[in-house]
């Protein structure tokens, strides 16, 4: 839209009146503008920013894209006749210092902050400190926007509130990753470091590491037990927040909020296991009383961090506790024994997260008596947020196809990025002459409506019988919680009290593994148990005897443990870990736990004979 053709150029309607710029004759700049930029042919494209705001108050094409002149360059270019004009000399590029930040990622994107306070981006590019209130045309600006922030959306759409001291949570992993754009960053396939985690034939490194995990673990013990005794001579940190989850039950929050100030001032993310467990608690029952659970584990599960950090907790957690690694060897030796004699496997992983379980299969396949067999994959997770969701998943597939070739196994991949529930079995793509095996580590995040038959729990294991598996491996955190919070927030302190002390009594406390496995992989089904309710709670873990029953119901039938896999794992715990582990059988289920308690199981099943 062209600017009327009046006397003064640079007249604006503002509130349907007209504020003058009377020093300016318009005939004048003009004329000097044409003499000086022969090659501008309207005025429109020379005053981009004034058309903006006019078109702005003028309430036409309001929702309109404008996004001309995004560039610096452009814009100096654009700049440069009014200085002239002026007679002022043209600030040098070098020196030009941008004042806008870029906006929160809650913010609206094609928004910027400018003096504090939010205006279109489009509008804000390229201005600079020293044209910034010196000149006439900025003043008018300035006046323009304070008029055209009343058709923008409410402020608090598109800020956020600073005051709002951050949850712990956010604060650790705030530097670990990067706010949500549509570029994803270029991941590490593979290097020594992959190798040496994730391989068996580096079993020695991680019993070589295990081995000066107790002379670490002492010097630490020693240097921190006067201040952990200190701590909790002053204040007992569990009770305070039994008594908090208490006051948040009965709706008052006024003594919860003086509680939670009290649990702030010993809670540390970086102390002993119950002063980080007592952090990531007390965020949660903060984050319930404002009502901000939902989007604030909504931002802990979408934050994007590197494979190779996830790769550093990973390793911290399979030398320090077997309960990962035996997961994982479980199900492997379990596939190689079941598909021994195939010439094509496939196998069709729910919860493939890193893919960090199959390299070492992989590798045992390779050193088949009769061959390598056709290895196929299919890797199905949540989608990721932003423009690649399946992005992750992908680069999962380049790194297992990487390994494949090096030790000579025919490979294929695909990724699925869905909710569980929603994979049609036509996506999978099924094959008769295949030996079909589904695996699956973590159904506790599918969800399940206590109140309905068709609940998508039931529904992914309807849609796995319909595949007929030769078998169906799977793995369970091996606890329930009660749907009352009171109940459950006792629960969620006693079962993570046990994981957080197993931590101390194995890893140092400065030891980088151990904190992202705390606030990246930990946290956010801590979090999301406190301070979410209803359809927004998905953690909903069952013991193995509920879930014995519920894959019963859904038309399997259980096999029985074999005897040579079970002492295999058993061989290992007792061989390369400490004391406190241990793994047993249950109506043939693996179980394994820590000093006498349960913390998860396995079981492999069949589809029942129709």
């Amino acid at each position: 839209m062209v600017l009327p053709q009046e006397d003064n150029y640079f007249s604006l309607r503002l509130d349907e009146s007209r504020t003058s710029i009377d020093s300016i004759n318009h005939t004048k700049i003009s004329q000097t503008v044409h003499e000086r930029y022969p090659n501008y042919e309207n005025e429109s494209t020379l005053y981009p920013t004034l058309d903006y705001i006019n078109r702005i108050l003028l309430e036409e094409d309001i929702d309109e894209p404008y996004s001309e002149y995004e560039n610096v360059a452009a814009l100096s270019d654009m700049e440069k006749p009014f200085y002239d004009i002026l007679g002022e000399k043209y600030p040098p590029s070098p020196n030009t210092e941008l004042i806008l930040s870029q906006p929160k990622s809650n913010c609206n994107p094609n928004a910027c902050i400018l003096n504090n306070e939010i205006i279109p981006r489009s509008i804000g590019i390229g201005l600079t400190k020293e044209s910034r209130g010196e000149n006439l045309l900025v003043m008018e600006f300035q006046r323009g926007v304070e008029e055209g922030k009343k058709f923008l959306p409410t402020i608090n759409n598109l800020t956020i509130d600073t005051s709002r001291k951050k949850m712990s949570s956010e604060i650790v992993l705030e530097g670990r990753s990067s706010k949500l754009s549509m570029f994803y960053t270029e991941e590490t396939i593979r290097d020594e470091m992959f190798d040496k985690v994730l391989l068996d034939c580096e079993e020695e490194y991680a019993r070589e590491n295990i081995s000066h995990l107790p002379e670490i673990r002492k010097h630490q013990a020693n240097q921190h037990c006067n201040q952990k005794e200190n701590i909790e001579d002053n204040i007992n940190l569990k009770s305070l927040l039994v008594e908090c989850s208490e006051a948040v039950a009965h709706g008052d929050p006024k003594k919860a909020k003086e509680l939670i100030k009290k649990l702030r001032k010993h809670a540390s993310p970086f102390g002993s296991g119950t002063q980080r467990l007592a952090c990531i608690l007390t965020d949660g029952l903060e984050a319930r009383i404002v009502g901000t659970g939902s989007e604030t584990y909504r931002r802990l599960i979408n934050r994007r961090i590197p494979t190779r950090e996830i790769l550093k907790a990973y390793h911290m957690y399979i030398t320090a506790s077997p309960l990962l690694r035996i997961w994982h060897c479980f199900a492997n030796d379990y596939i190689c024994k079941v598909a021994e004699n195939a010439s094509r496997i496939h196998i069709i992983d729910f919860g493939i997260y890193f893919g960090f379980q199959w390299p070492p299969l992989i590798q045992a396949l390779a050193k088949r008596r009769i061959g390598a067999p056709k290895l196929r994959i299919t890797g199905i997770d949540l989608p990721q947020p932003g423009f690649r969701p399946a992005e992750r998943l992908k680069q999962i597939g380049v790194r297992l196809e990487d390994y494949a070739k090096s030790f000579g196994v025919p490979f294929e991949y695909q990724c699925i990025a869905s909710l569980w529930e929603s994979v049609c079995i036509d996506d999978l793509k099924i094959d008769d002459e295949e030996v079909l095996i589904v695996n699956g580590m973590c159904f506790q995040h599918v969800r399940d409506e206590a109140l309905t038959i068709d609940t998508p729990r039931n529904r992914v294991l309807n849609l796995i019988r319909q595949m007929k598996p030769k078998v169906f491996i799977i793995g369970i955190l091996d606890v329930s919680f009660s749907p009352f919070f009171t109940s459950r927030f006792k629960k969620v302190l006693s079962l993570y009290s046990m994981l957080f002390d197993m931590f101390d009594t194995l890893v140092p406390q400065d030891d980088e593994g151990r904190q992202l496995m705390e606030r990246a992989v930990l946290a956010p089904p801590i979090f999301n148990l406190v301070a979410c309710e209803g359809q927004d709670q998905v953690e909903r873990p069952e013991t193995h005897k509920q879930w014995h029953t519920r894959i019963s119901l859904a038309g399997f039938k259980l096999l029985a443990l074999d005897q040579d896999i079970f002492k295999n794992c058993n061989a290992k715990v007792k061989g390369s870990y400490h004391e406190g582990f241990f793994v047993q059988e249950e109506s043939d289920w693996l179980l394994q736990g820590w000093k006498g308690r349960i913390i998860n199981g396995l079981s492999v099943w069949e589809p029942k004979q129709e």
